[in-house]
This record gives C-alpha cells, structure tokens and sequence, in this order.
C-alpha cells in the first residue's frame, strides 16, 4: 500500500533546493528494480523525486521483513551516508516508476557548502530514526503475534497426538457401551409379559423418546396430576416423567401408574445411555483430530439435534428453566454427532455458569427462526455475563471463564464449536452483559 505523501518542513525543503537540484544526479528507474541490496557498499544519500521505494531486511533465520518505505521528499540511505559505515541497512527496490536526485560525499566537497552537512540535515537523521525506531516495534509486535499463533497451533498438534495416543482405548470402552446397551433395548421388551400392553407400551415410549421434561417440568406435572386426581407423590411422579399430556393421561389406567412409570424409566434410560455412548464415540474423534477430521454430512433437522443435545444436558439444568422456542426451519447439511456437540457444549457452558452464580430463577432459552435461506439459532441465559476482558478471546483455545477451584478442562470447547460451525459455512457471534449472554448461530439452509 502506497503511504501517504510526506510533507516536508521549510528547512527540507532548502536543502532539497540546495543540494537535489542538479539534473546530471538524477536517475530514473523502472519497477522491481533493485536500488541497494542489504551490506551493498553506499555513500549515496537519495531523495525520492516521484514513486516509491520499499526497504527490506533478511532475518538470520531467512525471513524477509519490510522495514521502510519512502514516496515523494523522502530520503534514502540516510544511515549509510551520515554514519560513515557506506553500508546499505537494506534492500531498497522501486515499486513503481521511481525518480531520484542524489548526493555523495564527493559532491558535498565539490559544493563548497558552508558549515557542517551533517548539522544541516539533522531533521532528516532524527525523522529516518524515528521512523525506523516504530517499524522496528511494529516488527517486533508482529513477530509477537505471529509466535503466539505458532504456539496455538503446536498446542493444538500436540493435544492432536496426545488424543490419539488414548482414543483407542476410550474407543474401545465406548463400543462395548453401545453393544450392550443395543442388546438390552433390543431384549427387554421380550421379558415383559404380553398381557402387560400398558407397560410395554410404555417402555417402547421412553425407548423412543427418552426423558421429556425438564425437573422444574416434572415437578410443576406432578402437582398438576396429583391436584386432577388425587394420588400420592410416588404414582403423581411416576407419570410425571412420561410425556404423556394431561389430556392423554386421562385415558391411560391410573391405578397402573407406578408400574407403568416404571417400565417408560427402564425405556428412557435406554434412550438416553444409547444417545450418550454415541456421542461420546462422537466427541472423541472429533477431540483426535481437531480441524482435520472428514465426517459424513447430511441434511438434518436442526431443531431434532438441538432437543437429543438438551437430553444429554438435563442433568445440569437443577432448578433452571430451559425454554425451547423452535420455529419451522429449513434442515441445514451436518454431521448429527456435530450439531449435537455443538448444541451440548453450549447448554453446557450456561447451565455451569448459572450454577457457579447461584443465579436465581435462571433461565435458559434456545430459539430458531429461518432468516432468507439460513437457519438462526440463538441460546440466550441470564446469568453473570462473560467478562469483559474475556469476551474478545472467547473461542480461543485455553479460554475459560471458569473460576471453580475443582473445575479443569483444556479450554477447547467454544474453539471446537467455532471450528464446526465455520466448516459448515456459517458463523457464531456472542454478546453478552450481566444478566443475558446470547450466542447466535446462522447456519445455510437446504435451499
């Protein structure tokens, strides 16, 4: 990028007048031409008559950085002319067309000039070193930037390698879950008797479905159900967990209350254990192989994803009120195991920062809406906020607002999130203050 045009004060402007007027020390060179080369002997001091020329450095390490560039009044060369060294500092090439006027020693003697040189231009030596003193903290901050970006993705390798070294054995554990737990939804029902049409009705219910309210749900059911007909806690609550409506439950035999809530918690149980040991398997691949794992994508129904993350997470929720508000949305192409990760990391992260506040009648609510062709999705609490500080490195690895003594982790959640979302084309944005943190989603939907 050109630099803006130097404006030279009254006293450059008579040494120019002085000393860079002599048409036979003027020279004109085409672009990418190279005026000095770095350690090039130079007792020349140039004055940039039009164009540009850029100053690069080569590191020890073979790096090129950029350390100047001067346009029109500018001076080149100033550290190998006033310092008596005759060495170039850089390599000076011309991008663009590039006129110059120039003067060496011998045509300062020849001159004649009164009085020392060096004193009639100590507002050029003192501006080249001003200028060079912040390139060079530029430089350094870049190099600072750029080593901190190095150390992220070492980190990241490192966990790569370090993930892989144990993901065959929580491979293995996690397939002989999922074997088992396959084998037992598969053959409990044949030990219920035939003649138990409810209770197996009902186990099929929570095998297909698993737990559908929430705790404060439940409890509000409860009291509902024992107020509409009059039965102890133990039969209210064993209803109470089926997803069953008031109006349904009606219908159903409620001297086989217990018996029934019974069988629906071996089915939900089931459910819900076969649902965690596939995102477990899930989520261990995912943590192995960072950015680079390929998944098989399909078009999902973002809303079905979002509720299969909000059952893995109910046992975090306590006391706090978890609102769904999904709209009619268009499927979004994901890997299930991704979407759902996503959605669990979040829940997660709110349901952990509710509790850590002791915020009181916490609420979490998850939102979808279709917006043109893509598919918003905001999970919105009113808890402490993330800090301020925190905010701008939030998806950062090893970025964690935790502050629990007991709690440990790599900080790599949000970073594994942002990674998903970004790979499926969207993008994830959070804003947050004390009392409503929202991170949204957009995601491109199935056009």
């Amino acid at each position: 990028m050109k630099p803006p045009l130097y404006q030279p004060d009254g006293t450059v402007l008579q040494l120019i007048k002085i000393y860079f007027n002599d048409p036979d020390r003027q020279l004109y060179i085409e672009p990418d031409t190279v005026l000095l080369r770095q350690n090039q002997f130079n007792d020349r001091l140039y004055l940039v008559l039009e164009g540009m020329l850029e100053g690069t450095i080569m590191t020890d390490q073979g790096q090129e950085l950029l350390l100047f560039t001067a346009s029109q009044h500018m001076f080149v060369g100033v550290y190998s002319f006033f310092s008596k060294i005759y060495s170039s500092s850089a390599t000076v090439i011309a991008k663009e067309p590039t006129r110059l006027a120039y003067i060496d020693l011998q045509t300062v003697i020849n001159m004649g000039v009164e009085g020392c040189i060096c004193d009639q231009f100590m507002p050029v030596v003192v501006s080249e070193l001003v200028q060079r003193g912040m390139r060079l903290q530029e430089l350094s901050r870049e190099k600072e930037q750029a080593l901190k970006k190095l150390l992220q993705v070492e980190k990241l390798a490192s966990l790569g390698q370090m993930a892989a070294g144990i993901s065959h054995e929580l491979n293995n554990v996690i397939a002989v879950i999922q074997r088992n737990v396959n084998w037992l939804c598969d053959h409990l029902q044949f030990l219920i008797e035939d003649e138990k049409q409810i209770e197996k009705k009902f186990f099929q219910m929570g095998k297909q479905k698993g737990y559908h309210w929430s705790s404060r749900e439940t409890r509000n059911r409860i009291a509902e159900i024992q107020k509409h007909y009059s039965i102890d806690y133990s039969e209210a609550e064993a209803i109470a967990r089926t997803p069953l409506t008031l109006e349904k439950i009606q219908t159903e035999d409620i001297e086989k209350a217990n018996e029934s809530g019974y069988y629906f918690s071996i089915g939900a149980a089931c459910h819900d254990v076969k649902l965690a040991a596939e995102q477990a398997a899930h989520v261990v691949k995912s943590v192995r192989a960072l950015s680079t794992q390929h998944v098989e994508e399909h078009f999902l129904d973002i809303n079905e994803a979002i509720s299969e993350a909000i059952t893995l997470c109910k046992g975090l929720s306590g006391d706090h009120l978890l609102k769904k508000d999904f709209g009619s949305v268009p499927r979004v192409r994901a890997n299930k195991g991704q979407l759902i990760q996503i959605f669990t990391n979040l829940l997660k992260n709110a349901f952990e920062s509710l509790n850590a506040a002791h915020t009181s009648n916490g609420c979490v609510t998850i939102q979808t809406r279709q917006i043109a062709s893509n598919v918003r999705i905001r999970l919105i609490d009113n808890g402490p906020g993330i800090p301020e500080e925190i905010l701008p490195t939030i998806f950062q690895p090893n970025v964690t607002t935790k502050v629990d003594g007991l709690s440990f982790g790599l900080g790599l959640g949000l970073t594994i999130v942002e990674q998903i979302i970004v790979k499926l084309g969207g993008n994830i944005e959070v804003k947050s203050k004390p009392g409503k943190t929202v991170f949204q989603i957009c995601l491109p939907g199935e056009e």
